[in-house]
């Protein structure tokens, strides 16, 4: 019934905004774990299903990403100079994905899963090894070339997998660049408003053949809106939580998350091969 996947997706859309908001990654963590498990209620054809979780993901991650950004805003945990760089450079590379890869028909759901578990293993080392790194409190000190390319790959990642980008920035900063993983999610959740704003307007214009009952594009309003009903609440709340937790606890927490997408995902592209019943 309809009403079940509502509930489900307002479940996971206040779940989703407070993670957005504790790890700065957005929801989609949250949001490819949920949205393959409504697509039925809404009798999407299969060939559009990893276009549309993508395309709805990072459609309701922009509107947490605003909420959790106003909150950073008041907060002054907001660090311009690197969140404008990686989001320019980002913006750029996720309309390219999107043109010549993603909303094409070269894009399917084995691919979707086989690209998505294997940056999500990456991720998850990194992640890990990236929990006892030190705080920094020089985050302008990050070298152009180095927001560049954070921009360049969270861009491609963003459009590719529905994650919002988050996934990139986070580790790389946070790893590479010695940026605590506290403001590395702030600077995270600038670049991911930016990012998901843009591959959403991409999106609302994209043909499909055949055409979507009550899509807008590769947009389907009513996943949107009950995913994004309550962020306004949880995101801030989360943002809260993440200036009283420590930063270590944080990277295990985000790492707990990437292991139970991990799981899922690799099921479902066993499933895909038959491997599973």
């Amino acid at each position: 019934m309809l009403w079940e996947a509502y509930a489900l997706l307002l479940i996971a859309g206040i779940i989703g905004g407070f993670v957005s908001g504790l790890l700065g990654v957005g929801e989609g963590i949250i949001y490819i774990f949920v949205i393959p498990y409504v697509l039925h209620f809404w009798n999407i054809p299969g060939v559009w299903h990893a276009q549309i979780i993508i395309a709805n993901s990072l459609a309701a991650i922009f509107f947490s990403s605003l909420a959790a950004n106003y909150t950073h805003y008041k907060k002054k945990y907001y660090y311009p100079r690197p969140t404008l760089i990686i989001g320019a450079a980002a913006i750029i590379t996720s309309g390219l994905s999107l043109k010549f890869l993603v909303n094409t028909e070269l894009f399917s759901m084995k691919i979707f899963l086989c690209c998505l578990i294997i940056l999500l293993l990456y991720m998850l080392v990194l992640t890990l090894k990236g929990a006892i790194v030190p705080a920094n409190d020089s985050v302008q000190q990050v070298p152009v070339w180095g927001l560049t390319l954070i921009g360049v790959l969270s861009g491609i990642v963003a459009a590719a997998s529905g994650l919002g980008g988050g996934i990139i920035v986070i580790p790389l900063l946070n790893r590479f660049f010695g940026i605590n993983i506290r403001k590395a999610g702030a600077i995270s959740m600038g670049v991911i408003m930016l990012s998901s704003l843009a591959i959403t307007l991409v999106n609302l214009n994209t043909d499909v053949s055949p055409p979507i009952e009550g899509s807008i594009g590769l947009i389907i309003p009513g996943i949107c809106l009950a995913l994004s009903a309550t962020v306004l609440f949880t995101s801030p709340l989360g943002v809260a939580a993440a200036h009283k937790i420590a930063p270590r606890w944080i990277s295990l927490i985000y790492a707990g998350f990437l292991l139970i997408v991990i799981v899922d995902k690799s099921i479902r592209l066993l499933s895909l091969f038959g491997y599973t019943s």
